[in-house]
């Protein structure tokens, strides 16, 4: 029942609300491979990663982040390469 929830909240009322159809696009389709372009936040991350696992048949997720990480304008949030490997590692 939890699962239900959860993947009701990941693709109808999870915010930002901008990326709710980035998700729900992945859903419907068998996903191998993912680039991200200027990562936004490892949140967005993961969850792109957990909704792509959910197909059954799908093999194992291969995933490239391209961003500048410490070397970021002051104007944007930092983020440390060691630390977006770390929060990323556990979701394989």
């Amino acid at each position: 029942m939890a699962g239900i929830f959860r993947r009701a909240y990941l693709l109808y009322f999870s915010q930002p609300a901008i990326d709710r159809p980035l998700l729900r696009a992945i859903r419907k389709r068998t996903i191998r491979s993912v680039v991200e372009l200027g990562i936004g936040s490892l949140s967005r991350t993961q969850r792109i990663l957990e909704i792509a696992r959910w197909r059954p048949e799908s093999e194992p997720i291969r995933y490239c982040g391209i961003d500048l990480f410490d070397a970021r304008e002051s104007e944007r949030p930092q983020l440390a390469l060691k630390q977006s490997f770390a929060e990323l590692q556990p979701s394989g």
